[in-house]
């Protein structure tokens, strides 16, 4: 690094003499001496008095050199170079260079990381020559610069590190990079003075250049791989434009906005062939132009200017041949108006003319021909051929095939056809007014119009021609033609979007062509057709909103009119002829329909069959069943049958029968479905009942009458019903203990069989146990596992054999509990001992179907029942297996374990049922409401909770699951004496299942059973 001044010359050839010549020890006294002058003139040195700041231009050759670098500004200019130089981190103190950076030959730096402080260069940046650098990364904060210099880093790939760069006041030129795939990092860049993008030769586009506005001197670009200058597309202004050997370069596109003040330079570019944004360049260049050696119709401005058209800004008028001449556009975005009176006689100079805006052609009194026009094949907005006394024909405008707007041709007394707009494909209106045109053959297959307008044309015999058209989107005009007999020509034309006007028409006589016409969205009116007699063309038009038909003094045949006149909203039909003078004389003359017998009034049961029947007078009837004034799909024949009449089908039924041209609509007849039978809900005992004891069982129902009915009592007997209007009744005695599940069976009016079931009637006899439910067995209670504990179930059931002091009947008893499953099933009663609301039985019985064990169960029929089941291995000298009674382990020991579920012990004395909840005390039904109830039962959703007592009371009431959880409390309040109260549940959010209803008054509550399904 160089940081001394120079050392005096003669100092050094004083030091060199004395070492060859003086003694060892004067050799080493004279270095001692020169050291001591060497650090004073160090001491001395400019660079470090200034500490931080390096005045004057500074050269690093080495790495050493960088590595000592120690400032925070240079004043000049600062320049690296060398071939060890691998790292510039040592610069990073570096903000600030009064003239250049030039880092140039460094053939083994990789990365500029080092100079991320320096914000601040005087002049040029030049990264130059430097075989090893992939990145500009470190510059980001230099923004305007002036010369930048990018040349020949072969391994450099984009430009990020200048992503700041918004201005190069002077040459910014990028050259020779051949590792350059992206201009990545100019994105911000405005604007330059100079710059140049040579010799990248893989560089293949320009788009981050997007932002670059203007260079105020010159742009060179000479790039192998550029197909285009897309990119460039925000350039509006250069002096000098130079586009040189850019071998792959086929298009100027991306220089649309640009203009150039001075010269335009585009040479040997040998595939550029689309030049054709170059005329206007040309146009605005004050300087040289040189367009030289690129592919065919881009080598000189002449043949650019052949090749590529010309468009006119605007609206241009052409009022004299001399005008004519001159004219050299291939397009005009406005109007083009020709219109020379007597001056104009030829418009073969218009041959390169292919698009116009629009086009009009009027009162050239010379003109015979459109030959010059061969060309022209759009016009985009309207098309007037107008007032040409001589015009012989259209045949110049053979290859024209749209007219975006209107096509008018009037008044051209010498055109008679209009051969030569074969071409002609799309229009959008079409007036044809020229009273000379005796055809429209040769106009085109056009198939839609916006507007058709055949006025005035006094030659016009035929409507052939218009083969094609298929509809008119808007109004369709056919007007005084007086030698035009019929609209042959028309004969595909379908549809009119909103007026149809066929007037003064002088030899129309049919209107034979209009077969196919279905529909008008507006008016179709047919007036002041003097030679006019019949409609009949018009039999297919189904779908008009007015008709009008008037002055038509020959027209007499109007009856293929109907249907139209049928759908229309607004008919007006007035002096023709004799037959169609009126809408209703057109009626009484050309169509009746008579009904003679019409639908009559039916009363069935579903399912049965019901028929309609119509009989009627007239031609070619057809016939359209309606039900409720809706058309029944697939009903048109005389008779119309419900195979199996169903409740909804019960309605007004209707047919209207059409003749060829009118339809009758008959008197309704209406089906009446007789209703089904509905039954309500069960009245029954929800208490067990006492065997030979009278059950009384009721329903009501609505609907049909009953014919019959039958109840099957579940124990294999039968019994008639009896019933009224709104009920069915019936009671029986039951002669055996059990369950029973009692059938309605009820036929109604219609035979139809309804069927339902009441579930449940529970029978008892005196001296009989039965119970179910469960309990948590307690530790202790399992001898094999005395720690676990668990869900214990039972169901029993337990009597003396009738006319022995023999016990009968099963016990089940399961508990399972981690790995523990324990099922008892009972195979022989012992001994039965009932005592008042206590019993006690024992037994044998097996442990999962084996083995050979002894029971005891001993039961408390109480508030809350209670239950007790001891089991023990006969076979292991009476081990015992199981015992919930753990305080009180005595044979004779009552039961501790309050239970989930029921036990009932009936003696001879009428029991009642009631279910031990955990903390739910029972009382006696028969001390409460004799009326408790609820229908359904069982029930889905909801059921009604009824009830009544024999006093004022004041009441509560209580939904309790099985485990005594309390569900949902109900609304209480005070009922009179007799009064009948109703309480309805909702169930549908609960599970499934029996739950308990808990009425509570006073001291007294009762209890009943809900089973939701």
């Amino acid at each position: 690094m160089k940081m001394f001044l120079p050392l005096p010359t003669e100092p050094r050839e004083i030091i060199a003499a004395m070492q060859t010549k003086l003694l060892p020890t004067l050799r080493q006294k004279l270095a001692h001496c020169l050291s001591i002058w060497l650090l004073a003139s160090l001491l001395l040195s400019p660079g470090l008095l200034q500490a931080q700041i390096y005045s004057g231009n500074l050269n690093l050759y080495t790495q050493a050199d960088v590595d000592a670098f120690q400032y925070t500004e240079v004043t000049g200019g600062i320049y690296i170079t060398g071939s060890d130089i691998t790292n510039l981190q040592p610069l990073a103190s570096l903000t600030k260079v009064g003239g250049y950076l030039n880092i140039q030959n460094c053939a083994q730096l990789s990365s500029l990381a080092g100079l991320e402080n320096l914000s601040s260069l005087g002049s040029m940046l030049a990264i130059v020559n430097n075989s090893s650098l992939t990145s500009l990364v470190g510059l980001e904060k230099l923004t305007p610069l002036g010369t930048v210099k990018i040349e020949n880093n072969p391994r450099l790939t984009n430009l990020k590190g200048l992503d700041n760069l918004t201005t190069a006041e002077s040459d910014l030129s990028i050259q020779g990079n051949s590792g350059l795939v992206s201009l990545a990092g100019l994105e911000n860049l405005t604007e330059a003075a100079y710059l140049t993008i040579n010799g990248n030769t893989n560089l293949n586009n320009l788009s981050s250049l997007n932002n670059l506005k203007t260079v105020r001197h010159l742009l060179k670009i000479s790039n192998s791989r550029f197909t285009s200058l897309k990119g460039l597309e925000n350039l509006t202004a250069v002096r000098y434009l130079q586009i040189e050997r850019n071998t792959e370069l086929v298009s100027l596109a991306g220089l649309e906005k640009l203009t150039v003040k001075w010269d335009i330079d585009i040479q040997n570019n040998p595939r550029l062939s689309q030049c054709c944004i170059l005329p206007a360049l040309i146009e605005g260049a004050a300087g040289d132009v040189i367009i030289a050696n690129n592919a065919p119709t881009c080598n000189s401005a002449a043949e650019i200017e052949a090749a590529c058209p010309k468009v006119y800004q605007g609206d241009i008028t052409l009022s004299t041949q001399a005008e004519v001449d001159a004219f050299k556009y291939t397009e005009v975005t406005g109007t083009l108006n020709i219109i020379g009176q007597s001056d104009i006689i030829n418009l073969q100079p218009l041959t390169r003319l292919s698009k116009v805006g629009s086009l009009y052609i009027g009162y050239n009194h010379a003109l015979s021909s459109l030959a010059g026009l061969e060309n022209l094949t759009s016009v985009e907005k309207n098309l007037t051929i107008n007032s040409n006394y001589v015009l012989q024909d259209l045949k110049g405008l053979k290859n024209l095939i749209s007219v975006g707007g209107k096509f008018d041709l009037e008044f051209n007394p010498r055109v008679t056809t209009l051969a030569g707009q074969e071409s002609l494909t799309s229009v959008g209106e079409l007036e044809i007014s020229n009273c000379t045109i005796t055809s429209l053959t040769g106009l085109g297959k056009l198939t839609s119009l916006k507007k058709l307008t055949i006025n005035n044309n006094k030659s016009l015999t035929s409507l052939v021609g218009l083969e094609d058209l298929t509809s008119v989107e808007v109004d369709l005009y056919i007007t005084s033609n007086s030698q035009l007999s019929n609209l042959t020509g028309l004969e595909n034309l379908t549809s009119v979007g909103r007026e149809f006007r066929i007037y003064n028409n002088g030899n129309l006589s049919h209107l034979a062509g209009l077969e196919k016409l279905t529909t008008v969205g507006g008016t179709l009116s047919i007036f002041s057709n003097k030679s006019l007699i019949s409609l009949a063309s018009l039999e297919q038009l189904t779908s008009l909103r007015d008709l009008s038909i008037f002055s038509n003094p020959q027209l007499s045949q109007c009856c293929l009119l109907l249907p139209a006149i049928k759908v229309a909203q607004y008919v007006s039909i007035r002096d023709n002829a004799t037959n169609c003078s009126s809408e209703a004389e057109i009626k009484a003359t050309c169509d009746r329909i008579i009904i003679t017998t019409p639908p009559q009034a039916t009363t069935v049961c579903p399912g049965v069959k019901a028929v309609f029947r119509v009989e009627a007078m007239g031609a070619d009837l057809t016939y359209q069943w309606q039900k409720n004034g809706t058309a029944i799909a697939g009903a048109t024949i005389p008779n119309y049958s419900l195979e199996a009449v169903k409740p909804e089908d019960a309605g007004e039924y209707s047919v209207v029968v059409t003749g060829r041209y009118t339809a009758v609509t008959s008197e309704a007849a209406t089906l009446t479905v007789k209703p089904a039978l509905v039954l309500g809900a069960f009245a029954a005992p929800t208490a067990p009942v006492a065997i030979n004891t009278s059950v009384s069982l009721s329903i009501s129902y609505s609907g049909s009458m009953v014919s019959s009915a039958v109840w099957n009592w579940g124990d294999g007997t039968t019994s008639a019903a009896t019933f009224n209007n709104s009920n069915i009744s019936g009671s029986h005695k039951y002669t055996k203990a059990g369950t029973y599940s009692p059938t309605l069976t009820v036929t109604d009016a219609c035979g139809q069989i309804t069927a339902a079931t009441y579930e449940y009637v529970v029978v008892y006899e005196s001296g009989a146990i039965t119970g179910a439910g469960g309990f948590t067995s307690p530790k202790q209670a399992y001898k094999a596992d005395t720690k676990l504990t668990g869900t214990a179930v039972f169901g029993l059931y337990a009597r003396y054999k009738t006319g022995t002091s023999l016990p009968e009947g099963s016990t089940l008893f399961a508990f399972k509990a981690g790995k523990a499953k324990m099922a008892f099933t009972s195979t022989s009663y012992e001994t039965l001992t009932i005592s008042g609301t206590k019993a006690r039985y024992t037994g044998k019985g097996k442990i999962n179907g084996t083995g050979n064990y002894g029971f005891l169960v001993s039961l408390l029929d109480g508030r809350p029942d209670k239950f007790r089941i001891k089991i023990w291995n006969k076979d292991k000298n009476n081990q015992v297996v199981y015992d919930n009674n753990l305080t009180s382990t005595a044979e004779t020991a009552d039961p501790t374990t309050a239970i989930t579920g029921f036990i009932l012990i009936q003696t001879s004395k009428a029991a009642v049922a009631r279910m031990s909840l955990p903390g739910v005390e029972v009382a006696p039904a028969e001390q409460l409401s004799p009326t408790f109830r609820n229908y359904p039962n069982p029930f889905a959703d909801r059921t009604t909770l009824e009830f009544s007592f024999h006093e004022e009371q004041e009441y509560t009431l209580a939904i309790y699951d099985l485990s005594g959880r309390l569900v949902s409390q109900l609304p209480g309040g005070k009922a009179q004496a007799g009064e009948k109260v109703q309480v309805e549940w909702q169930a549908a959010p609960y599970p499934t299942g029996v739950y308990l209803a808990r009425l509570s008054a006073g001291k007294a509550v009762q209890h009943l059973k809900l089973v939701v399904k």
